[in-house]
């Protein structure tokens, strides 16, 4: 569900899109008439489902979005001491960015900082936007391990003005680093974002290594067709830490 929040700020007021979840019971309501609307399905014994699975499978699905929608933890997660520690000759796009403000006065703009990219929250503007349509972000994991895969999150369609998702990431390589300016970093691959997809989209290394990393290079190489800008609105590393001896 969606709900329009009016919020005053500096003097003006603005409408912000803000999502109202459903309760578990709302949920089995739904998945029940799903079933019945658009694959005739009833709940009756000779159909093989029961009241009971469809509780099971929404307390489940429930279960996996509060642990953090994936399941698997992040170690890029800044409120687990992930931080970017680079982005190297990658510009930060200001155009659109909020004002800061004396007295009600705008000075200047102030665009999200890279760092933005490793927090959970997902709302409209609450990415780290950067010019054109390749970036680079070198970031420091919380703690070393072996990457197993990699989370890239883009704001919803249903969020985004006119349903366009032209500044969402398209395709990008992630590499594990040993130390920053080594020379030949290990790929885990090049990937795909699609914008047909969910809006959370989980992408399994294609390179395996037995190195834990605790740092990864994440290359952006284009976008869904915005020129102007691209938007990184978040990025998890899924792996294991080593076992300990």
């Amino acid at each position: 569900k969606e709900a329009v929040v009016s919020t005053q700020s500096t003097g003006e007021q603005k409408n912000e899109t803000a999502i109202v979840y459903p309760d578990q019971e709302e949920l089995v309501k739904i998945v029940i008439a799903e079933l019945q609307t658009k694959h005739k399905i009833d709940l009756k014994p000779s159909s093989g489902i029961t009241l009971a699975d469809i509780r099971y499978i929404v307390s489940d699905a429930l279960q996996t979005f509060n642990e953090d929608k994936t399941g698997r933890a992040d170690f890029a997660l800044e409120a687990l001491g992930g931080t970017v520690i680079s982005i190297g000759c990658t510009e930060t796009y200001y155009e659109g960015a909020p004002y800061a403000s004396f007295m009600s006065v705008p000075l200047y703009r102030v665009p999200n900082p890279p760092n933005v990219a490793l927090q959970p929250d997902i709302t409209p503007g609450k990415c780290w936007a950067f010019k054109g349509h390749q970036g680079y972000m070198m970031i420091r994991l919380a703690q070393a391990v072996r990457v197993e895969g990699f989370s890239l999150e883009h704001l919803p369609k249903k969020l985004s003005l006119n349903n366009d998702l032209s500044s969402a990431p398209y395709k990008f390589t992630v590499r594990g680093v040993t130390r920053p300016g080594q020379d030949e970093p290990h790929s885990f691959g090049d990937f795909k974002y699609s914008d047909t997809g969910d809006s959370l989209q989980f992408f399994p290394i294609q390179k395996r290594s037995n190195i834990a990393y605790e740092i990864v290079e994440l290359e952006i190489q284009s976008n869904h067709g915005n020129a102007d800008y691209t938007c990184l609105y978040r990025i998890r590393v899924h792996g294991q830490p080593p076992k300990l001896s």
